[in-house]
Protein backbone atom coordinates (compact mmCIF):
# COMPACT_ATOMS: atom_id res chain seq x y z
CA UNK A 1 0.00 0.00 0.00
CA UNK A 2 1.79 3.15 -1.25
CA UNK A 3 1.33 6.81 1.52
CA UNK A 4 -0.97 9.01 0.00
CA UNK A 5 0.68 12.59 -1.08
CA UNK A 6 0.47 15.45 1.08
CA UNK A 7 -2.35 18.22 -0.64
CA UNK A 8 -0.10 20.86 -1.43
CA UNK A 9 -2.65 23.96 -1.93
CA UNK A 10 -2.65 26.27 -4.46
CA UNK A 11 -0.70 29.48 -4.32
CA UNK A 12 -2.60 32.62 -2.58
CA UNK A 13 -3.59 34.99 -4.99
CA UNK A 14 -4.95 38.68 -4.20
CA UNK A 15 -8.11 40.48 -5.66
CA UNK A 16 -7.88 43.96 -5.62
CA UNK A 17 -10.80 46.43 -6.16
CA UNK A 18 -10.16 50.26 -7.43
CA UNK A 19 -11.85 53.25 -6.03
CA UNK A 20 -14.10 54.45 -8.86
CA UNK A 21 -12.41 54.80 -11.94
CA UNK A 22 -12.99 58.19 -14.70
CA UNK A 23 -10.09 58.76 -16.95
CA UNK A 24 -8.61 55.29 -17.10
CA UNK A 25 -5.31 56.25 -18.59
CA UNK A 26 -4.15 58.32 -15.17
CA UNK A 27 -5.11 55.17 -13.15
CA UNK A 28 -2.71 53.04 -15.30
CA UNK A 29 0.28 53.53 -13.49
CA UNK A 30 -1.35 53.00 -10.03
CA UNK A 31 -3.18 49.89 -11.44
CA UNK A 32 0.66 48.86 -12.99
CA UNK A 33 2.20 49.27 -9.22
CA UNK A 34 -0.56 46.83 -7.68
CA UNK A 35 -0.37 44.16 -10.05
CA UNK A 36 3.23 43.83 -10.16
CA UNK A 37 3.80 43.84 -6.02
CA UNK A 38 2.21 40.44 -5.77
CA UNK A 39 0.15 37.40 -7.55
CA UNK A 40 -3.47 38.85 -8.52
CA UNK A 41 -5.77 36.79 -9.84
CA UNK A 42 -8.58 39.53 -10.27
CA UNK A 43 -9.16 43.05 -10.67
CA UNK A 44 -12.68 44.53 -9.52
CA UNK A 45 -13.05 47.96 -11.24
CA UNK A 46 -15.43 50.47 -10.57
CA UNK A 47 -16.60 53.11 -13.12
CA UNK A 48 -17.53 56.68 -12.32
CA UNK A 49 -20.84 57.14 -13.60
CA UNK A 50 -20.65 57.81 -17.84
CA UNK A 51 -22.30 57.11 -20.42
CA UNK A 52 -22.30 53.89 -21.89
CA UNK A 53 -19.97 54.42 -24.74
CA UNK A 54 -17.43 55.74 -22.20
CA UNK A 55 -18.05 52.84 -20.09
CA UNK A 56 -17.29 50.56 -22.86
CA UNK A 57 -14.14 51.98 -24.02
CA UNK A 58 -12.85 52.91 -20.63
CA UNK A 59 -13.21 48.99 -19.49
CA UNK A 60 -11.36 48.21 -22.88
CA UNK A 61 -8.22 49.96 -21.68
CA UNK A 62 -8.62 48.81 -18.24
CA UNK A 63 -9.50 45.03 -19.76
CA UNK A 64 -6.26 45.64 -22.08
CA UNK A 65 -3.49 46.55 -18.85
CA UNK A 66 -5.70 43.72 -16.20
CA UNK A 67 -5.14 40.73 -18.40
CA UNK A 68 -2.15 41.48 -20.26
CA UNK A 69 -0.92 40.84 -16.37
CA UNK A 70 -2.38 37.81 -16.64
CA UNK A 71 -5.67 38.64 -13.92
CA UNK A 72 -9.19 38.48 -15.08
CA UNK A 73 -11.07 41.66 -15.11
CA UNK A 74 -14.40 42.06 -13.27
CA UNK A 75 -16.51 45.44 -13.91
CA UNK A 76 -18.88 46.54 -11.86
CA UNK A 77 -21.36 47.70 -14.68
CA UNK A 78 -24.24 46.68 -16.70
CA UNK A 79 -24.21 43.32 -18.65
CA UNK A 80 -23.55 44.99 -22.02
CA UNK A 81 -20.50 47.12 -21.04
CA UNK A 82 -19.16 43.81 -19.31
CA UNK A 83 -19.35 41.98 -23.14
CA UNK A 84 -18.40 44.85 -25.50
CA UNK A 85 -15.47 46.00 -23.23
CA UNK A 86 -13.84 42.90 -23.10
CA UNK A 87 -13.85 42.49 -19.43
CA UNK A 88 -14.11 38.74 -18.21
CA UNK A 89 -16.91 39.38 -15.88
CA UNK A 90 -19.22 41.20 -14.01
CA UNK A 91 -19.15 42.02 -10.31
CA UNK A 92 -22.75 43.34 -8.63
CA UNK A 93 -24.21 44.30 -5.35
CA UNK A 94 -26.76 41.84 -4.42
CA UNK A 95 -29.95 42.03 -6.28
CA UNK A 96 -31.97 39.12 -7.38
CA UNK A 97 -32.77 40.22 -10.80
CA UNK A 98 -29.61 41.33 -11.99
CA UNK A 99 -27.74 38.30 -10.88
CA UNK A 100 -30.58 36.59 -12.84
CA UNK A 101 -29.82 38.34 -15.72
CA UNK A 102 -25.91 38.22 -15.18
CA UNK A 103 -25.61 34.90 -15.04
CA UNK A 104 -28.49 33.97 -18.01
CA UNK A 105 -26.32 36.18 -20.48
CA UNK A 106 -22.59 35.99 -19.31
CA UNK A 107 -22.46 32.51 -18.85
CA UNK A 108 -20.33 30.18 -19.59
CA UNK A 109 -18.08 32.46 -21.01
CA UNK A 110 -17.66 34.94 -18.41
CA UNK A 111 -17.86 35.26 -14.68
CA UNK A 112 -20.56 37.01 -12.50
CA UNK A 113 -18.91 38.13 -8.89
CA UNK A 114 -21.99 39.07 -6.37
CA UNK A 115 -21.10 40.89 -2.78
CA UNK A 116 -23.58 40.89 -0.08
CA UNK A 117 -24.59 37.11 -0.71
Amino acid sequence: MSKSQPIVPPPTQLVLITPAIGEPEAFLARLDQALAAGPVAAVIARLEPVDERTAINRVKVLAKAVQARGAALMVDAPVDVVVRGGADGQHLSFDPARLVEAVGRLQPDRMVGDEGL
